[in-house]
């Protein structure tokens, strides 16, 4: 009895002498782990949200009716997001919403060279793509209060932020390179983040 009393007193004196410091969090094998994940997925559904919106001008159709579309879309599928991430968490959010924006950027990248049959079908996956990296995005946010204890979330948000924004500086000029390679970039930093987010 004594041996689990002492226990859990050492158990709490070792969380009382947590300041919130870098040096707290690295410590912390998990909170360290799940930090350089986070810091990924924050860097990918970024550069992604970024890249897609310059990339716009290059798909085939109408501009105008890919953003009208891709716009009026982000308001009811990121509530609905927010409603899947508060019921089902990360684990199972994350997931849903790359495969999504995985499969939409795909299927861009199939449609290019076949707009003539599959024009109408564009403004409909520019809309997935574009929903599906938005909803990581909004979960990012979300996640940076859930994943971490209040003490660490503060910092953990400033490494994610600092990361993401570095690394988004550079969506413009990939969004110029010859289509449908920035659609590769976009698939390829989604699939990877998808794995990623199984790890959390």
């Amino acid at each position: 009895m004594r041996v689990g009393g002492t226990g859990l007193k050492k158990d709490t004196m070792e969380e009382h002498q947590l300041t919130g410091s870098i040096k707290d969090l690295v410590k912390i094998r998990r909170h360290l782990i799940n930090l350089c994940i986070l810091i990924y997925l924050w860097v990918a559904a970024s550069f992604n949200l970024y890249m897609i919106g310059f990339y716009l001008k290059y798909i085939p159709g109408s501009i105008y009716v890919s953003q009208l579309t891709a716009s009026l879309g982000d308001i009811p599928l990121s509530i609905g997001g927010g409603f899947l991430y508060h019921h089902c968490g990360i684990k199972v959010a994350m997931p849903v919403f790359l495969s999504v924006a995985i499969a939409g950027s795909v299927s861009l990248i199939l449609i290019n060279g076949h707009e003539d049959s599959l024009g109408a079908l564009i403004p409909i996956v520019v809309l997935l793509t574009r929903s599906g990296i938005k909803c990581s995005f909004d979960s990012c946010y979300l996640a940076n209060a859930t994943i971490f204890p209040a003490i660490f979330s503060g910092t953990a948000f400033g490494f994610c932020n600092i990361g993401a924004k570095l690394v988004t500086i550079f969506s413009a000029p990939m969004a110029e390179l010859t289509p449908p390679t920035p659609m590769y970039i976009f698939s390829s930093l989604a699939i990877v983040a998808l794995c990623a987010s199984l790890l959390l």
